[in-house]
């Protein structure tokens, strides 16, 4: 069923309901990853290919927006709605890294996967905010400017220099992204490769 390769998707609150295309942001440190042989997959959560194309939305709205689905993920039917998308995606590699942006964690605790799957995954979650951290294998990296996920999380593996909203700016950031996809990729020996 997998490629074989190690994998890697972003999972984060849908900032434009209309649109899982990755922003420009998200794009960039994609191709980041490619570049380290990662097969990271071109859109965000829910993955949905039919939605429309990429545009910008005022912070307002991408903030209500994201409060709601952190909201709506707590509801037993949003579990069993994407539950199917989030396991084929990860069903396409041996082992998937995770790119958990902001309520990202809260929506993979709600989802409530089966112990099988967390074992294929490791999360590296910027900027987090959820209830509690799964039992999952996980990074958390916090901005020290970063008082909505120092709300919900006061220690974290990674303090780096920035706020909520520039996570995917901070060198910082993409220097810890890219030693976890390295490691990742010595512990999963040969699943860089494609079978």
């Amino acid at each position: 069923m997998g490629t074989g390769r190690l994998g890697a998707i972003f999972l984060t609150g849908q900032s434009d309901k209309r649109s899982c295309s990755l922003i420009p942001e998200q794009e960039q440190t994609a191709q980041a990853l490619r570049k380290l042989g990662l097969d990271v997959y071109p859109l965000n959560f829910p993955y949905q290919e039919q939605m429309a194309p990429y545009r910008k939305v005022p912070l307002v709205w991408a903030s209500i927006a994201n409060l709601r689905m952190y909201l709506q993920s707590r509801q037993e039917e949003f579990a069993s709605r994407y539950r199917p998308q989030l396991c084929e995606r990860i069903s396409q590699h041996t082992f998937t890294l995770v790119l958990a942006g902001s309520c990202g964690l809260e929506i993979i605790n709600n989802i409530c996967l089966s112990d099988e799957i967390k074992k294929k995954l490791h999360i590296f979650a910027y900027g987090p905010v959820a209830r509690k951290q799964p039992d999952i294998s996980c990074t958390l990296v916090q901005g020290r400017r970063d008082w909505l996920s120092k709300y919900f999380f006061s220690q974290v593996d990674v303090s780096v220099h920035c706020g909520h909203m520039d996570y995917l700016q901070c060198p910082e950031v993409l220097r810890a992204l890219k030693e976890t996809a390295l490691q990742l990729q010595k512990e999963t020996k040969g699943c860089n490769m494609d079978k």
